[in-house]
C-alpha cells in the first residue's frame, strides 16, 4: 500500500485524484501513473541524452526528458492490484489505456477502480470509437452504390438478362 505522503500533491479542491496511464500527458493536482520505460529513464542522470546520442530516442522524446515531463510520474501496472487502500480516491481518469487491455486484464483494472474510488466518486474512462476509426478509414458506399453492385452481381449470375423469378434487377435493387 502506498504511503500517504506519496499523495500530498495529488490533492485538488475537488478531491484526492488519479491519472492512469497518463505517459507524457500528466496533470498538476493528480496521481499521475503509467508503466512506461521513460519513468525508469528520468531517474538516471543522462541516460536520455545518451540514448538519443545512441539514436534509440527521438528529439521530441529527449526535449520531455530535459523538461522533466517524466519525473513526477508514478509506476503503476494497472492489471495487478492497485498500491492504494480502498476508497482513496475522489476521481478516477483513465484515456486510452482499456482498449490495450486483455479481458481477464480489464476486469482487475475495472475492479481496482472500484475499489480505490470513494463512494460517491467519479470514474471516467475515454476509449477509442473504433466504429469512427474504420468508418474513417474506409467509409462506406453509399446505399446507390450498394444496390448497383448487388444489381450488377444479380446480372452477371442470371446471364446478363436482369429478370428471373426474383423480378428484375429494379425490384432487386431496391430490395436490397
Amino acid at each position: 500500500i502506498m504511503p500517504a505522503s506519496s499523495l500530498r500533491n495529488s490533492s485538488t479542491a475537488e478531491g484526492l485524484r488519479l491519472h492512469l496511464g497518463c505517459f507524457d500527458q500528466a496533470t498538476k493536482g493528480r496521481v499521475n501513473t503509467d508503466i512506461t520505460p521513460h519513468l525508469r529513464i528520468a531517474q538516471v542522470p543522462g541516460l536520455a541524452r545518451f540514448l538519443y546520442w545512441l539514436g534509440k530516442m527521438p528529439p521530441h522524446r529527449l526535449e520531455q526528458h530535459q523538461r522533466g515531463v517524466f519525473k513526477d510520474l508514478t509506476y503503476l501496472n494497472v492489471t495487478k492490484p492497485f498500491p492504494y487502500k480502498e476508497a482513496t480516491f475522489d476521481f478516477v481518469f483513465s484515456c486510452h489505456l482499456l482498449e490495450h487491455l486483455f479481458i481477464p486484464q480489464a476486469q482487475t483494472f475495472i475492479g481496482e477502480i472500484f475499489r480505490v474510488l470513494k463512494p460517491g466518486g467519479i470514474c471516467r474512462i475515454v476509449v477509442l470509437d473504433l466504429d469512427k476509426i474504420v468508418a474513417d478509414y474506409d467509409p462506406p458506399p453509399s446505399n446507390c452504390e450498394i444496390n448497383k453492385f448487388f444489381a450488377d452481381a444479380y446480372i452477371e449470375l442470371e446471364g446478363g438478362s436482369g429478370s428471373s423469378i426474383l423480378g428484375d434487377v429494379g425490384d432487386f435493387a431496391e430490395a436490397v
